[in-house]
């Protein structure tokens, strides 16, 4: 089933020559290139093989970042970028390598694309996510994200998290997904994409079949696509 999440530009996600950081919860269920986020080529977050890849096209050049990771079940992914010196990868809260030089990449002008979750024009995602945050200005520390992968899966935004921030919870259950924190942005659902309720089974021509407990006791809802 092909699904689309669109959240429309705004200043809130235009990160310009600042620091930003990116994290989510996610589990793959399909193979090869896996699109989670893209921004026109400008930014783009997907699975390949057994990475993860946060690809960067700025004003002055290019980046791509990748972690190993191959998360069959759910996986804490979290990029901490300094627009000054290296762009950090996290999973489950622990860095990953010193980081890769972005200190050429420039500014990072999003203005005025739409963020497509789980679409690029490789293909749709296929598989679940939960807990999208988007920090525009702030460059997340190992400490800020360790505390962000050991609240766990399902927690609410707040404070905690690192200061001011973009959440989008995917608590709904149902209709458009609403962000909380410092703007409040709906995401426009197209397409097959199945809101799911922890530990509960579900079946879609995704063949995304039952989210074991072991996978999800703690979470409220997550996306499907």
């Amino acid at each position: 089933m092909d699904g689309i999440v669109t959240v429309a530009n705004d200043a809130t996600l235009n990160f310009g020559t600042g620091d930003f950081s990116i994290c989510f919860w996610a589990k793959k269920t399909g193979t090869g290139v896996i699109p989670i986020i893209s921004v026109d080529g400008i930014l783009n977050i997907d699975f390949s093989s057994t990475r993860c890849r946060l690809n960067l096209s700025g004003t002055l050049g290019t980046a791509i970042i990748q972690p190993l990771c191959n998360p069959v079940s759910f996986t804490h992914i979290a990029f901490s970028y300094d627009s000054s010196g290296v762009c950090v990868p996290f999973v489950n809260g622990n860095a990953i390598g010193t980081g890769t030089d972005v200190s050429g990449v420039g500014s990072l002008d999003t203005n005025p694309y739409d963020w497509l979750i789980g679409f690029d024009y490789s293909g749709y995602f296929s598989g679940s996510l939960d807990d999208l945050r988007i920090y525009k200005g702030i460059a997340l520390t190992q400490e800020q994200v360790s505390t962000i992968y050991n609240n766990g899966i399902g927690k609410k935004y707040d404070e905690a998290d690192a200061g001011a921030g973009l959440a989008f919870n995917f608590d709904e259950g149902t209709g458009n997904p609403v962000s909380t924190g410092t703007a409040t942005l709906t995401g426009t659902i197209t397409g097959g994409v199945t809101w799911n309720s922890g530990g509960v089974p579900f079946d879609t021509p995704n063949n995304l079949g039952e989210l074991p407990m072991n996978d999800c006791e703690a979470i409220e809802e997550s996306w499907g696509f």
